[in-house]
């Protein structure tokens, strides 16, 4: 989301170096090295949820459609 900012491409690099530094300091001294795929794994798992409720969502949203014209034929 940084990247709609305009920052510089320095600036960029920094974020990402910080955010490697802390991965690799948070999994090689507070937490075990082969914990480090919930980097990865975890983003996956909310924006599988997210798609999922949304087509929840969608599903309801296509079915009240539905309903509305039925009700509309019949009157």
């Amino acid at each position: 989301q940084m990247h709609g900012l305009g920052l510089k491409t320095w600036v960029k690099r920094a974020f990402y170096t910080g955010f490697i530094i802390t991965v690799v300091l948070t999994y090689t001294l507070l937490r075990e090295p082969y914990q480090a795929n919930e980097v990865i794994r975890i983003p996956f798992i909310e924006y599988g949820v997210i798609f999922f409720m949304y087509g929840i969502y969608l599903l309801g949203a296509k079915l009240a459609g539905r309903s509305e014209r039925l009700k509309e034929q019949t009157a």
